[in-house]
């Protein structure tokens, strides 16, 4: 089985340190993205598992990154967005789009860890089904 790794996108500093801190201990590996090119570099370089993504990244939005890491080389990985504006529509848009899910800010250890575990699970059943 892959190592899981964690992209964190976001051009807030809470966000990487809080993240950082609830999966320090965890077996995964954490990279912290500020910018979507930030982003789509990393899943060049590496195969991500799961992306948590601000909703709103400087002059673009996750749908911007979103698009370009579906392209991605590497395979895609799954797409949590966090916004402190987290609504249903957010969540239908996330979805429609191929993403696995929202989180609302300020972002809560317990709810992160089991969306994170979630979206890895999804992931790696993904990988083992066969493509036909």
């Amino acid at each position: 089985m892959p190592q899981s790794t964690l992209l964190v996108v976001s051009p807030y500093e809470d966000d990487h340190v809080f993240v950082e801190k609830v999966f320090r201990r965890s077996g995964w590996t954490v990279f912290a993205a500020w910018t979507c090119d930030e982003a789509v570099e990393a899943a060049g370089r590496q195969e991500l598992t799961v992306v948590l993504a601000e909703r709103h990244l400087g002059d673009v939005c996750w749908k911007a990154m979103w698009e370009k890491l579906t392209r991605a080389e590497m395979g895609h990985p799954m797409l949590i967005v966090m916004s402190r504006h987290a609504d249903s529509r957010l969540w239908g848009e996330v979805l429609n789009l191929g993403g696995y899910d929202v989180l609302a800010k300020p972002l809560d250890e317990e709810e992160l860890e089991q969306v994170v575990s979630g979206a890895q699970r999804r992931w790696q059943a993904r990988l083992a089904t066969p493509v036909r």
